[in-house]
């Protein structure tokens, strides 16, 4: 997934999207198996939009039907299935947070979910 070559001084930090995006799509049904209330698992970001660098990490939006954990649970029960190489920042939001992000028509909204993959 990720790859490090050394020329003496140079380093060479290069990051394969495919191999990544392939592990977490294996994560993101994982993800869904075992949780019920996820109902969708989205790549987004650079890495999902191809600007990626061979330090990028992955954010991972999650669509959650209605939960009652709070944000601090909710990285607590999530992120351990994304355990990997990979830095992965997670984004729990529920379906209503989401809709509520949708219409304030922000451009940080419109450019998190511009290019985004569908994982799960």
């Amino acid at each position: 997934m990720r790859r490090i070559r050394s020329f003496g001084s140079a380093v060479s930090i290069w990051l394969d999207r495919d191999s990544a995006i392939g592990e977490l799509r294996s994560a993101a049904a994982r993800l869904k198996d075992t949780c019920p209330e996820v109902k969708e698992v989205w790549q987004v970001g650079s890495l999902a939009r191809g600007h990626h660098t061979g330090t990028s990490d992955a954010d991972v939006l999650l669509v959650l039907r209605e939960t009652r954990l709070n944000p601090v649970e909710r990285l607590r029960r999530y992120v351990p299935f994304f355990d990997s190489g990979l830095g992965v920042d997670i984004l729990p939001f529920t379906e209503a947070e989401l809709d509520l992000l949708k219409k304030r028509e922000t451009g940080h909204t419109r450019s998190l979910l511009e290019g985004s993959v569908r994982l799960a």
